[in-house]
């Protein structure tokens, strides 16, 4: 699973970017409150900030998926996968990349960038205690997509994505 997961998130096509997010989001490393807290004495407590919850903000489980404040962001995504040519179990798994019986990049490649940029937008914003803006973040992609659109090798992912983006592709 590991290999899997790890040659996704270096897929050629991502940004810089993703890559170092993907292996500090994977090993949990990632600032959050209850790491904070695990490393540091400045951190009294590794309750989430962002939410009243009272639960600790790990990054594989709190952060992403459950969080209340973080929650808009992971219903989204779930939602904008199933567009795609592809089967993911649960967003769970997708965070991690876990896709089963899909292997071709041009397949994996949309639905790896768009964890990958979904994921490191909602850290922006948590990391910034900002609320989260589904227009925002579709705003964000949208400029990426067309950017992404112009490359030679990667027009593909990035029109399919200012498709999907702007509604002109809904789920089946």
């Amino acid at each position: 699973v590991w290999g899997t997961t790890w040659a996704r998130a270096r897929m050629p096509g991502l940004s810089n970017a993703l890559p170092s997010f993907f292996w500090k989001f994977f090993h949990n490393l990632l600032p959050t409150q209850a790491r904070l807290h695990r490393i540091t004495r400045t951190t009294n407590e590794p309750c989430c900030v962002q939410c009243d919850t009272g639960d600790d903000d790990h990054a594989w489980f709190h952060s992403f998926t459950v969080c209340p404040a973080s929650k808009p962001i992971s219903d989204w995504l779930s939602a904008k996968l199933t567009t795609l040519p592809i089967y993911f179990e649960s967003i769970d798994k997708a965070l991690w990349l876990q896709f089963p019986g899909t292997n071709e990049a041009t397949e994996l490649l949309p639905a790896v960038w768009l964890v990958g940029e979904a994921l490191t937008y909602a850290w922006s914003r948590r990391k910034n205690r900002q609320a989260m803006d589904i227009p925002v973040l579709t705003s964000t992609l949208t400029t990426k997509a067309t950017h992404m659109s112009k490359s030679e090798k990667h027009s593909q992912c990035g029109k399919k994505w200012c498709q999907v983006l702007s509604g002109k592709i809904v789920p089946p």
